[in-house]
């Protein structure tokens, strides 16, 4: 998986139109991460970041793999995951400063098994 990521400048306040900063494509590190959907009726689900082709935390939108466009109360990413920058160094990413996840066009999901 590789995704552009969008991150909120440290001093932005979320909701009042903060500026992003790109870290470009990474791949993700961590083995098994999750987005923790909060729906309008209070139910909550996992959904697989393999499952998602875009996250737009600031709007509250995700997209699936399968095209579907879901529109929840809240969106939450996990307080820390580790990526690989193109440049080929790791960094630490915050759940919370994450803006935008968006699936790299050359990665999509349901392109055959690889091994």
């Amino acid at each position: 998986m590789i995704f552009e990521i969008e991150l909120y400048f440290p001093t932005a306040k979320p909701g009042a139109a903060a500026e992003v900063e790109s870290l470009g494509p990474c791949k993700p590190l961590s083995q098994i991460l999750f987005l923790t959907v909060t729906e309008h009726s209070g139910d909550a689900h996992l959904v697989p970041f393999a499952d998602v082709l875009e996250v737009d935390v600031a709007n509250h939108r995700y997209v699936s793999a399968h095209g579907r466009t879901f529109y929840p109360r809240r969106i939450d990413l996990p307080d820390h995951f580790m990526v690989e920058t193109a440049a080929g160094y790791a960094r630490t990413v915050k759940g919370v400063q994450v803006a935008r996840l968006t699936r790299s066009k050359r990665d999509t999901p349901g392109k055959g098994v690889s091994w």
